[in-house]
Parts: structure tokens; sequence; C-alpha cells
């Protein structure tokens, strides 16, 4: 009797748990997300990242493209959703975007649990800022050497280093875009002389050329392209210059600045027998390259 009631209770300790167990997994299966957000979108021809904006009160997202107005009708976006979400229209489904004066299609995002969320979807022509030929107005550099020592401070390149002073009529052209196969946009890039028919070098009196630092707009013939984070790259001779816009790069813009990613510290150049005066002491410990460009 008493091996009898040992094994009754076995075998009700063993029901309950796989009922326990069973329970968990009614449970866990049973959960669904709310989520129902747009992370992001991808297409043919963008250019930089989408702007993904979610509020209380609206969700939105903007992109820009490379293209004509007729492209707009047939875009076919493709999105990243929060986990298990939906959308419809549907991703990757080519959509006419000229149905709205602002260019703009509401796609709704259904999460697994049946809620949803309208987000309004716009996407604007990119207006190249960089295309047409320029002319550079100024051409400066920052420079410290982190002494703490009063060896900083800011200066045209030019009233340092007279050699450079040739490129300040130079001709720097940027040519439309276009789009390549692996889905690049690029457009063609040339630097020529200007009208005195000069160029300019980056050596010293003391015989250091500082072509790598003060070089960065390079001279001759390649590409440019568009990077994901709007600033570009310009490609010649098999070497890549990224340069970041950090002024006005509006169509109607009379200037353009970039701030450039100049050579490592070389603080073990410095000439301690003239510290403040030599010019080298402050392009070899440089912090900053930047072009003021004029549209010709």
């Amino acid at each position: 009797m008493l091996k009898y009631n040992y094994l009754l209770i076995f075998s009700l300790l063993f029901v309950l748990a796989s009922c326990t167990k069973n329970e968990e997994d009614y449970y866990i299966s049973d959960i669904k997300s709310n989520e129902r957000a747009i992370i992001d979108v991808k297409i043919a021809n963008q250019i930089g990242t989408a702007v993904v904006t979610r509020s209380a009160d609206a969700s939105s997202v903007v992109f820009k493209i490379f293209g004509k107005a007729e492209d707009l009708k047939t875009l076919a976006p493709k999105f990243a959703l929060s986990y298990g979400a939906t959308i419809q229209p549907a991703s990757g489904l080519a959509t006419d975007f000229t149905v709205s004066a602002d260019h703009s299609i509401n796609y709704t995002v259904s999460s697994q649990s049946g809620q949803t969320r309208v987000w309004k979807v716009s996407v604007e022509l990119f207006v190249n800022p960089y295309e047409g030929s320029w002319t550079i107005k100024q051409f400066h550099f920052n420079w410290d050497d982190g002494n703490g020592w009063g060896n900083n401070g800011n200066a045209e390149v030019a009233s340092k280093l007279a050699s450079a002073a040739p490129g300040l009529d130079d001709v720097i052209t940027f040519g439309p875009l276009t789009a390549g196969s692996d889905g690049s946009i690029y457009g063609t890039y040339e630097r020529t002389n200007g009208a005195d028919g000069a160029a300019p070098t980056y050596i010293s009196s003391k015989g250091t050329d500082w072509s790598n630092k003060l070089g960065q707009l390079p001279t001759g013939k390649g590409k440019y392209y568009i990077n994901v984070d709007n600033s570009i790259s310009v490609l010649l001779d098999g070497a890549t210059t990224k340069l970041n816009s950090i002024g006005s790069t509006a169509s109607t813009a009379t200037s353009m600045e970039y701030d450039l990613n100049p050579a490592p510290f070389n603080k073990g150049s410095i000439d301690w027998s003239d510290y403040y005066g030599i010019s080298d002491n402050k392009f070899c410990v440089a912090t900053r390259i930047w072009y003021v460009l004029n549209k010709k």
C-alpha cells in the first residue's frame, strides 16, 4: 500500500510538472510584440541616410535620392522594421510618390499583436551642391602642439608658406553626378592651375615637404563620391581624400568649407631653436586644414 502511495505521488508530481511546462510554453508563445516602427529605409540611388522621426503624435521618414522627377513615380523603398512587424504598401513594392505635392506616401506598419501605426514616408530629390567650378578663396590651418606654451592658433597657409600661394587661383570642378553599376553615386573631379599657370608646392625653407597635410585638394583628374554621411571622397591616382562639409552646401551658396583630416602629429620634428617663429613648428602639429571655395 505504501509503495502504491509513493507511485501515486510521483505520478501526480510528473503530471503537475508537465502542466507547468506546457503553461509556460503557452504563455511564451502567446506573447505578441506591440512594436510597429520603421527602423530604416534603403533605395537605389539613395543619398545619405534616411531621417526617421517618431513621436507620440506623428511618425515620419524622409530620404533623398539622386535622379529625375519622373523617377518618383516608380520608387521601391525597402524598409527595415521592428521585430515581427509588417508594412503596407509592401516593402520593395514600386510606388508612385508623385500623387502628393510633397512627394509623400502614408505607410501602415502593423505589429505582431495587430496594433497599427501610420508613417508618413517622404522623398526628396538631391540637388548636388558641389556641381560646378570653384576657386579657392581662403586656405587656412589651425595648429596646437598641446604643450600649453602658446604655440597654437590659425592662419592662412600662404602667410606661413609662400610657395602655396599659386594655388589660390586654381579652379576645382565637380562634374554632374551619375549612378554606378555598384550603386555608388559619383562625378568627375578636376583641379587645374589658375591664371598664373603655376601649381602650389608645400616645401618649406627647411626643405620639409608638407603636401601630406596641406595638399588635401589634389591636383589633376579623378572622381568624387557622395558618401552616406553626405561627405565626399575624392579619388585620384589611387589615393582617396575624404572631405567633410562644415559650411553651406546649398546650390545657391557662394562658398563651401571643408574640414579635412590632416596627417598625424609629428611633434618630434619641432625645432626648439626658434619655437614660436618657424612655420614648420606649426605645420607639424596642424589640427585642422580647411578651404573656403567660391563658385565661379
